[in-house]
């Protein structure tokens, strides 16, 4: 019998806006913020997100829930 991973359950609402909020508020601070590495660094964390972080996503506007 083969087994298959387990995965966690995805954060409930709440913690993904707190997320949201953390990021923004940490990346307002940061002058002259290269995309394209912040891009990367989901990848070389192990981890994969939906969408690209970008000034002008969905998460910026905080949106996403």
């Amino acid at each position: 019998m083969e087994s298959k991973p387990l995965t966690p359950p995805p954060p409930p609402p709440q913690d993904r806006k707190q997320a949201c909020t953390c990021i923004k508020n940490v990346a307002g601070t940061i002058y002259d913020i290269n995309y394209g590495l912040a891009n990367a660094l989901t990848g070389k964390c192990g981890v994969s997100i939906p969408y690209k972080i970008s000034p002008l996503n969905r998460l910026q506007k905080g949106l996403i829930t």
